[in-house]
């Protein structure tokens, strides 16, 4: 199997879609960036093993985009997803906690929509794990939650088993989203490189 096709598979598989439908579908590509201007986030070319790939625009002013990072390597390619978005306020909820106040509040409530989510985009998906995680950044250690979801997709070489990953944090009044989405047979040799672009990609103090 190819590297291009397999990562094309992977995409296909769903990595760069937890936005809502209707929103995705109104999602424009942009020319080359290298930050996010609004929260000063920066998206160099390689992160470790990764290459940047497309940029998406989900609202006109640019404050909720992603950007794709790809490995694309013999026997484990990784379609990879950088989000960076305005953490929401949910008005129902009163009082409304401040978002740099309370990160474990709206990571908790976030993480159930975007679970919603994913389940509905993909028939059958599983959730395998779900945890607590800690990432190393220049602010400190910065928490947030892991969720490891398993659904097979048909491709052209058949059904296939994907695994797919996603991370959220709050940084300031963002939310910074990963999602890795990869063959299941690969999971033991990719762990290591989408941790460590997990902890290369720096946000800003």
């Amino acid at each position: 199997m190819k590297l291009l096709p397999v990562i094309a598979l992977l995409l296909a598989a769903g990595c760069q879609t937890t936005q809502p439908p209707q929103i995705a579908q109104q999602a424009e590509r942009t020319e080359p960036s290298t930050s996010h201007p609004f929260s000063e986030m920066r998206f160099p070319d390689e992160v470790g093993a990764f290459r940047k790939g497309e940029i998406k625009r989900y609202d006109r002013a640019g404050r909720d985009v992603s950007v794709a990072y790809n490995l694309a390597r013999l026997g484990s390619a990784v379609a990879g997803t950088v989000y960076v978005y305005p953490a929401p306020i949910d008005v129902k909820v009163l009082p409304i906690p401040k978002v740099g106040e309370a990160p474990e509040w709206f990571v908790k409530n976030h993480t159930e929509e975007i679970k919603k989510q994913i389940i509905q985009h993909h028939t059958g998906a599983q959730i395998l794990s779900e945890d607590d995680v800690e990432i190393d950044q220049a602010s400190g250690m910065q928490k947030g939650r892991r969720v490891l979801f398993q659904y097979t997709e048909n491709t052209p070489y058949g059904p296939q088993p994907f695994l797919s990953e996603m991370l959220l944090f709050t940084h300031g009044k963002w939310f910074v989203k990963y999602r890795f989405t990869y063959l299941r047979d690969y999971k033991s040799v990719v762990r290591r490189d989408i941790d460590e672009l997990v902890e290369a990609l720096k946000w800003p103090q």
